[in-house]
């Protein structure tokens, strides 16, 4: 049985879970984390198609960087250097 905190718990370890840590499984939660910060949800199919209505404050890039994050595919979510990249840029524009 698969275990580990719903809405955290990426797709493909609900279809074929392992019996170890895998990045893609960070990074998903990585996503996870300001998605439910942002939204007050969970991340699932039907919000995550209205995220770039959600909080027009968050900068367009550190939204487009989340979604890429929950991608269903851990091969094509970013690596953690291109989202601290993403996140360095976003808090110094704001500075």
């Amino acid at each position: 049985m698969p275990w580990g905190t719903l809405g955290y718990v990426p797709p493909e370890w609900l279809v074929e879970p392992q019996n170890k840590s895998r990045i893609g499984e960070d990074l998903y939660a990585l996503g996870a984390t300001p998605f439910h910060l942002f939204t007050a949800r969970r991340p699932d199919d039907s919000v995550l198609q209205n995220t770039r209505r959600l909080r027009r404050w968050i900068p367009p890039q550190v939204k487009d960087t989340m979604i890429a994050l929950l991608a269903p595919d851990p091969t094509s979510r970013p690596p953690a250097t291109a989202v601290l990249g993403v996140l360095r840029s976003a808090s110094s524009d704001n500075a």
